[in-house]
């Protein structure tokens, strides 16, 4: 039987894999879209432990980065993350676009900031280590 997380409550543990992990534990997460939703789960463990093979562990995060966009707005909200551009895929399960950032990470911390102080970015495939 599948739960609502909201009537789970607090997760003792949450699994998941990851796209792209740094030495410093950033994460590239959401290839897939569901980034707006493994953030969330994350958040709601008291453990989470991201299993990558060695092909995931890179020096440096590299574009892309997944993004979710709100459908309203969503040009202007690209412009303002330029360079991105939309994904010619379904949207997210929650109805969200789905776009990737292509430009250079740099600070993966500056540019997280970056993505959560733009208007109509739900939320982004960057991944701290204290997710």
């Amino acid at each position: 039987m599948v739960e609502s997380l909201d009537a789970l409550g607090e997760l003792d543990i949450a699994i998941d894999g990851t796209d792209q992990v740094t030495p410093e534990g950033w994460l590239i997460k959401g290839g897939g879209g569901a980034h707006t939703r493994e953030k969330i789960v994350a958040a709601a463990a008291t453990q989470f432990v991201v299993i990558a093979s060695m092909e995931k562990a890179v020096a440096q995060l590299s574009a892309p980065v997944p993004l979710e966009l709100l459908a309203f707005g969503a040009l202007r909200t690209l412009g303002y993350l330029s360079p991105a551009q939309l994904r010619d895929v379904p949207a997210s399960p929650d109805g969200g676009l789905i776009a990737d950032f292509l430009g250079e990470i740099g600070d993966p911390r500056a540019l997280a900031q970056r993505f959560s102080e733009t208007p109509g970015v739900i939320d982004h495939g960057l991944f701290a280590r204290s997710w």
